[in-house]
């Protein structure tokens, strides 16, 4: 619909088609500080349209104030990439389902949590979104955005960006029926000081678990120390080729990041602390 917001608690199945028009959004409710209560799952089995100004939206909608990713005032969170904080990151590098983490400065959300199953096509005109979007001071981090789809095609964006210091988010694109992504732009940025959150892409000649990681930080520079870090609370850490660039910095640590096809590093890899990368490929690799 247009100007209409529609909340799913729950999972839900809807066997007819939906479009989001322009100010029609798809969310689910906030959460509370410790559990995560709310999340978008759908499993829509006649195609998504998202044109050009809908949204499926779950900003701030994440863990309030809290969140495994927080650590007290004054600091962003982390989740997919570390905030400020320098907490840990968690959750799934192919399959991320969780609720990013809040801030205690103005006491914000983080982004919340959108799975979606679709059968058919996928259209993104619009945005498909799970940031902390707004509001001073530090910031939270950023959310997850897991999407399964047939096929994905448009121009519009899917993100899950950190803010102010926060770390960002996850995304993970699986297509069951095509080659490529459309023009369909992905951001999981950190906010200012914060680090890149991940975004793994997979088609269905790569197979799962090897498809694309890309740390991406679009040339924001994260304070010293903090990182896209692969930790100890990181699971599904198996991937095919992996890309950082973009000022982006990855560590890994108490964890062994395994990869089975390219790795290509435009920016940097510190931090290995009881940590491993583990080329299982066929590939040649240049360090």
């Amino acid at each position: 619909g247009t100007n209409a917001t529609m909340k799913f608690d729950v999972p839900w199945t809807v066997n007819y088609p939906i479009t989001l028009e322009a100010g029609g959004w798809l969310s689910h409710s906030p959460n509370g500080r410790s559990t995560e209560a709310y999340k978008l799952n759908l499993i829509l089995n006649a195609g998504l349209n998202i044109q050009t100004g809908g949204q499926v939206n779950v900003d701030n909608m994440g863990f309030f104030y809290f969140g495994p990713g927080y650590l007290g005032y004054y600091s962003g969170s982390s989740y997919g990439g570390q905030g400020t904080s320098k907490t840990l990151t968690y959750g799934s590098i192919t399959a991320p389902t969780n609720l990013g983490s809040g801030s205690a400065d103005k006491a914000e959300r983080g982004g919340g949590a959108a799975r979606l199953v679709v059968a058919g096509t996928t259209t993104v005109n619009g945005a498909i979104s799970a940031s902390d979007a707004g509001g001073n001071g530090y910031g939270s981090s950023g959310g997850s955005v897991f999407l399964t789809t047939d096929v994905l095609v448009g121009n519009g964006t899917i993100r899950a960006n950190g803010r102010a210091g926060g770390g960002g988010g996850r995304i993970a694109v699986v297509l069951t029926n095509a080659t490529d992504f459309g023009a369909v732009r992905m951001q999981a940025y950190g906010g200012s000081s914060g680090a890149a959150g991940t975004i793994y892409t997979e088609t269905p000649s790569q197979g799962p678990g090897k498809g694309i990681l890309l740390i991406d930080a679009s040339n924001i520079v994260s304070a010293a120390g903090i990182t896209t870090l692969i930790g100890s609370n990181v699971t599904d850490t198996m991937v095919g080729t992996v890309v950082i660039t973009n000022k982006a910095i990855l560590a890994v640590s108490n964890q062994t990041l395994t990869v089975q096809g390219d790795w290509d590093n435009k920016a940097t890899v510190t931090g290995m602390v009881n940590g491993a990368v583990v080329f299982a490929g066929t590939n040649a690799v240049t360090i």
